[in-house]
């Protein structure tokens, strides 16, 4: 059985958000009882020896937002979600796997096809550039 140790970080699974990051707060194994503080709502909460078996142990690299997952040390479903919530949020519904565009639909209208964002990728490329529908045009042109 693993062990979370205290400081350590977790995904917790969520009815809502499916997983959200939390810090283990002491000590102890899965199936055991424990402490750890979500990290979304900042709250303690006191996971079950039911619940805790179902923890995911986490990398803390995967609290930071990337434009390219590759980079992720970690690329499980948890972080992959993590990951395009926190950019979600910020309103960047572009995110790459490589050369892999994700897109997240934001449900209102953003800036992000207007003259100016055309006139940087055809200055700047799509290596000098946030992930894009762009960027994926210009890499495929020049390929």
């Amino acid at each position: 059985m693993a062990t979370f140790e205290k400081g350590s970080y977790v995904w917790l699974p969520d009815e809502e958000d499916c997983f959200v990051p939390a810090q283990v707060s002491g000590t102890f194994k899965a199936g055991e009882k424990g402490t750890i503080k979500n990290l979304m709502t900042n709250s303690t909460y006191t996971v079950t020896s039911k619940e805790s078996k179902d923890l995911i142990a986490m990398d803390q690299s995967s609290l930071e937002d990337t434009e390219d997952m590759v980079n992720m040390k970690s690329l499980d479903q948890p972080s992959i979600l993590h990951n395009l919530r926190q950019r979600f949020q910020k309103d960047e519904i572009y995110t790459l796997i490589g050369t892999i565009l994700v897109s997240v639909n934001p449900f209102k209208k953003l800036n992000v096809y207007s003259p100016q964002v055309v006139d940087n990728f055809l200055k700047k490329g799509h290596l000098n550039n946030p992930p894009h529908i762009f960027g994926v045009a210009d890499r495929a042109y020049k390929d």
